[in-house]
């Protein structure tokens, strides 16, 4: 028998702590103003979550800031919807190894450790271009974007919110 350790936020947002719920609500109402084609913002995602622009600003420190986090998001949900046609000759020998070996070997591991995934993944986005990102999400399969967006999705670390929640770690011993 396989046995798995598996986040309780992964299978019900409502058992995650409250960092991880406000988290997932985040970038629960980006995807839905990206889906509407509504202007993307942090009052905008703040009033759909209700809270304020400072919990968005703060939540997306952790990606170095808003521009950082936003524009990762628009790449793996454009990505995700694009039609576009997959051509790994277009892309150079950095970003062949980001589709073909690292991305798979990130997801492969995030199971063990989701922390490090998500520094890995938030470390990429700020060293490529926009440009190189969408060219190697343009070539990754459908499943690596949709396990990048989860490991998105699950990430939201307690410290994220320390100077908000002091006691969270007395009320919730199971977060570290």
């Amino acid at each position: 028998m396989k046995l798995e350790v598996v986040d309780a936020c992964s299978l019900c947002t409502e058992a995650g702590s409250r960092d991880q719920q406000t988290g997932h609500a985040i970038v629960k109402a980006f995807t839905q103003l990206w889906q509407s084609h509504q202007k993307i913002g942090q009052k905008a995602i703040a009033k759909i979550i209700d809270t304020t622009q400072g919990w968005v600003s703060r939540f997306t420190q952790r990606w170095g800031g808003w521009q950082h986090f936003k524009k990762l998001l628009l790449l793996l949900l454009d990505s995700l919807n694009s039609g576009s046609n997959k051509n790994l000759a277009d892309l150079d020998e950095d970003e062949k190894w980001l589709a073909r070996t690292y991305f798979p070997m990130l997801i492969a591991e995030s199971e063990s450790s989701p922390e490090d995934a998500l520094e890995h993944v938030a470390e990429v986005a700020t060293i490529f271009t926009n440009t190189a990102l969408r060219r190697v999400f343009n070539f990754c399969t459908p499943i690596v974007l949709a396990d990048l967006l989860m490991i998105i999705l699950r990430c939201l670390p307690t410290e994220v919110y320390s100077d908000f929640a002091p006691m969270q770690a007395v009320t919730n011993p199971t977060v570290t």
